[in-house]
């Protein structure tokens, strides 16, 4: 038995709520398919993507193992040259980017979530350290990653 995307989920433009399709933007994971160009994001009502379109990505290597091996991080249909940046700090800096540099004349629709906590808990180590007086790594390393969120 074969189980598709389009069997349980409409594939259509109209998934991304854009009063316009020049100004809905996602910064962020992707987990509705990407098998098939029609699958990806900017076929699906957004008019740019920028992030990973599968799971379970290391922050820093932006590696996966979870759907397939190797680097997944995109900016529309292109891989974004690897580097060592955390994954939090870089997407909060392409949302910053996308909302300082649109119109207001126009309305924005930004799609914008971070994937932490995640399966990993990799966190930079001067967060982790703001929590040392937690004995327990993982909650120490959770703490931190959230703390990241106010970048």
């Amino acid at each position: 038995m074969t189980i598709t995307l389009d069997k349980y989920f409409n594939n259509s433009p109209e998934l991304a709520p854009a009063i316009d399709s020049n100004v809905s933007c996602k910064s962020t994971m992707w987990h509705l398919g990407f098998c098939k160009k029609e699958y990806l994001p900017t076929s699906r009502g957004f008019y740019s993507h920028y992030g990973q379109l599968g799971g379970g990505v290391s922050h820093w290597t932006k590696e996966t193992s979870m759907f397939a091996s190797g680097y997944d991080f995109r900016n529309n249909s292109g891989v974004v040259q690897k580097n060592d940046t955390y994954l939090t700090f870089m997407l909060a800096e392409r949302a910053a980017e996308i909302i300082m540099g649109h119109s207001k004349e126009y309305p924005l629709y930004l799609h914008f979530n971070l994937d932490t906590p995640a399966k990993s808990l990799e966190v930079p180590p001067e967060y982790e350290a703001l929590y040392s007086d937690i004995a327990d790594n993982r909650t120490r390393k959770l703490y931190g990653m959230y703390c990241g969120y106010h970048v």
